[in-house]
């Protein structure tokens, strides 16, 4: 009896971790599908666990060290949330497994403020998770083509800089009960929803995105993929001492580790754009680590040092501030 009681329960505990290897691959695809539709339109694009975004939760204190500064691509979505209710982006954050951002064409403000940009963000939703951006956003609905049901709003928080007030835009959508989709452009919000619901085909592939599996495992990372022509302001984009033969630029925080490492990523002839980053980054030398790859960490600490670190990596991926 007891025999058979003992293969029940490891018939159990294998249905289970089945089942728990089969959610995580489920997210896991999520995760890809969702940064993969990004990097089709985006030059920088930012993933973070949705408990790190949030201002309380159980996350130890490096872990808020870490997060308070590199959840600074997120600001304006949760500002944006908080317009329409003040517990709107708390909500959206106890319902969600993470939130992405792509963000290219960054340009300076007028006066004093932070860098503006063309942005998506894509929110994934828990499973099970009772989020309705409509429940928030239901001022006006704009039906774009295609057949997109687009939410629109707007907010005043000065993302132009202080001597420009006008307010920033938002467009929403949300795909099933999967994705919550609000960028600041119709056209691109409608072009990501496209993809994710499977209408359009991706023309980047994990396999084109170098690093993608370092990366991707970690809880809190950026990666941005320079391009070289077309740029309007390379003081705001952070581009103007990044040499042609540069491919891209990768960060990630690694908790278990406390560190936080930095990578850069050419084809030949980069360690200029690496020496620049470094003085500009204020980290440590940047080292060779494999063909094309320079890379440089430093530890993930409580001090003003880290934080000063942090906040100009922000400004390499396009998200500093002029102050």
């Amino acid at each position: 009896m007891r025999h058979r009681v003992w293969v029940c329960g490891l018939l159990v505990l294998a249905a289970f971790l089945v089942f728990e290897n089969q959610m995580c691959a489920a997210e896991m695809k999520e995760r890809e599908s969702a940064a993969l539709a990004l990097f089709r339109q985006y030059e920088t694009v930012f993933y973070a666990d949705s408990s790190l975004l949030a201002s309380t939760g159980t996350q130890d204190d490096l872990a808020k060290a870490g997060a308070a500064v590199m959840r600074t691509p997120y600001i304006n979505l949760l500002e944006g949330l908080n317009s329409l209710s003040a517990n709107a982006s708390a909500e959206m954050l106890r319902n969600s497994e993470s939130v992405l951002v792509g963000a290219r064409e960054f340009g300076p403000p007028r006066g004093l403020g932070a860098v503006h940009s063309l942005r998506c963000y894509i929110i994934l939703l828990r499973p099970h998770s009772r989020f309705d951006i409509r429940k928030y956003a239901h001022t006006t609905k704009v039906t774009a083509t295609n057949g997109v049901e687009v939410l629109n709003w707007s907010a005043h928080l000065n993302e132009f800089g202080e001597e420009d007030p006008r307010p920033s835009a938002f467009y929403a959508t949300q795909i099933s009960d999967s994705f919550v989709l609000i960028a600041n452009d119709i056209n691109d919000l409608q072009a990501t929803a496209l993809e994710l619901s499977g209408k359009m085909d991706s023309e980047v592939s994990a396999q084109e995105i170098r690093e993608w599996d370092i990366v991707s495992r970690h809880r809190i990372w950026g990666y941005r993929r320079y391009r070289h022509t077309g740029i309007v302001a390379p003081g705001a984009a952070a581009t103007s001492f990044v040499t042609p033969k540069t491919d891209a630029l990768i960060s990630f925080v690694d908790f278990g580790k406390s560190s936080v490492t930095v990578r850069i990523l050419g084809s030949s002839t980069f360690e200029d754009t690496a020496i620049k980053m470094r003085a500009i980054a204020n980290v440590p030398d940047f080292k060779p680590i494999g063909a094309g790859i320079l890379e440089t960490s430093f530890p993930l600490a409580l001090d003003a040092t880290c934080s000063d670190r942090l906040i100009r990596i922000m400004f390499l991926f396009g998200f500093g501030a002029y102050v």
